[in-house]
């Protein structure tokens, strides 16, 4: 992924990321993938931009799902730019929904996914720089210089998974 340019209300870097990836992560689980490796994202004055569905309402981003790239207005609060990002990031994942009905059927699921992305992308914010500590740590200090490799025994500590839809295994009839 490729960010360009600068946000103007103070909204960092990593918001901007783990909403992307949050986004992407939920369109991907339901068969609507974002190539996040090519995905270009400019940030820009869009202040001058018309609407072409809402000539009052303004622009807040544009997508184009052909190159992959999403241009995001540099002049959004938080929460309005996580719709934003959302929004124009369904653009790319699901391309069209039918003629005359893009923005209906796009912001009605931005509406209904947004609750849904939002505990993701906090965990991606909330963790960022711990996370990036465990793989800098990782390279550095984890290694068994030169002694036999194995496994740490620790990966299995339990953290309580749950599985809501448990596999059934069907009984076998005589």
């Amino acid at each position: 992924m490729k960010i360009t340019g600068k946000l103007k209300k103070r909204i960092s870097k990593e918001y901007l990321r783990a909403w992307i990836h949050a986004t992407a992560i939920i369109l991907e689980y339901h068969n609507y993938p974002i190539d996040l490796k090519t995905l270009r994202v400019d940030i820009l004055d869009l202040k001058d931009r018309v609407n072409r569905i809402d000539p009052d309402a303004g622009v807040g981003g544009l997508a184009w799902s052909g190159l992959n790239k999403i241009a995001i207005s540099c002049w959004m609060n938080k929460e309005n730019l996580a719709s934003t990002i959302i929004h124009e990031l369904i653009h790319i994942g699901c391309v069209e929904f039918g003629e005359g009905t893009d923005e209906k059927c796009t912001s009605t699921l931005t509406a209904k996914l947004k609750k849904e992305i939002q505990p993701i992308a906090e965990i991606l914010i909330e963790g960022t720089y711990r996370r990036a500590a465990f793989f800098a740590h990782t390279k550095i200090a984890y290694r068994n210089n030169g002694n036999k490799d194995f496994y740490d025994k620790s990966q299995w500590v339990k953290v309580g998974v749950k599985d809501k839809y448990k596999s059934k295994v069907k009984k076998e009839t005589a």
